[in-house]
């Protein structure tokens, strides 16, 4: 009897032990079903950080060719101030203009001066946005390579405990999804800091603009009280 309950023993351990040696072989095969899953719920991840940044690259494109178009139009506005006021001053008597007209070119070579430091003031503020919603980017893309199929394995035993594993593969592809979160308040953020450059460039140029214009009114000024004197 006892030898009869023995082997009932053996018997229910073994067909226990054979079940739980299939589960760990299940859970491979529910690994390996899962690759295309997992594939594309990474991809999906992927796109939607390229996406993004493609988003990016575009705002900022965007925001080059406004930033070349108001120094065009500043330019425009400098170079025409000098025309009409050379023309000024070739129109009244030479005696009490030319004095005037290394003055008049050294406020132009000083309006060159301006256009510089102010594309260097842009420059240097610009950089700092770029660089944080590039690295923004650059953090998402490595939060989803670092989820890996292979790290369900990890610190799990597949023979005693299977189950684990099982479950693991279940959580993995939520939470690759779950690794990049939406970019719309990236994007806003990002937007509003281009448009707060946009304003800054366009301030500077104009105050300094605007400073060589007074300056230039001054040798009109001058040569006006010079020639109330003839």
């Amino acid at each position: 009897m006892k030898v009869f309950g023995l082997l009932l023993l053996v018997a229910f351990v073994s067909a226990d032990l054979s079940s739980q040696r299939q589960s760990s072989l299940d859970a491979l095969s529910k690994l390996r079903a899962s690759i295309p899953d997992f594939q594309y719920a990474q991809d999906s991840a992927i796109l939607r950080v390229s996406e993004a940044k493609q988003k990016a690259s575009d705002s900022l494109n965007n925001f080059y060719h406004d930033v070349f178009a108001t120094k065009t139009n500043s330019l425009q506005a400098i170079l025409a101030e000098e025309v009409e006021t050379i023309a000024y001053g070739e129109s009244v008597d030479p005696w009490c203009w030319e004095s005037n007209v290394p003055m008049l070119e050294g406020i132009m070579g000083w309006a060159g001066n301006d256009f510089s430091d102010c594309i260097k003031k842009l420059d240097d503020s610009l950089g700092e946005v770029v660089a944080k919603v590039y690295g923004r980017f650059q953090d998402d893309e490595a939060n989803i390579k670092k989820y890996t199929l292979l790290e369900v394995f990890q610190k799990r035993n597949i023979i005693n405990n299977p189950q684990s594993i099982i479950d693991a593969i279940g959580n993995l592809k939520f939470e690759v999804n779950d690794a990049v979160p939406e970019f719309d308040s990236v994007m806003l953020e990002f937007n509003t800091a281009l448009d707060s450059k946009r304003a800054m460039y366009s301030s500077c140029l104009d105050n300094k603009i605007n400073l060589r214009k007074q300056l230039i009114d001054e040798l009109k000024a001058e040569t006006e009280r010079c020639l109330s004197s003839l």
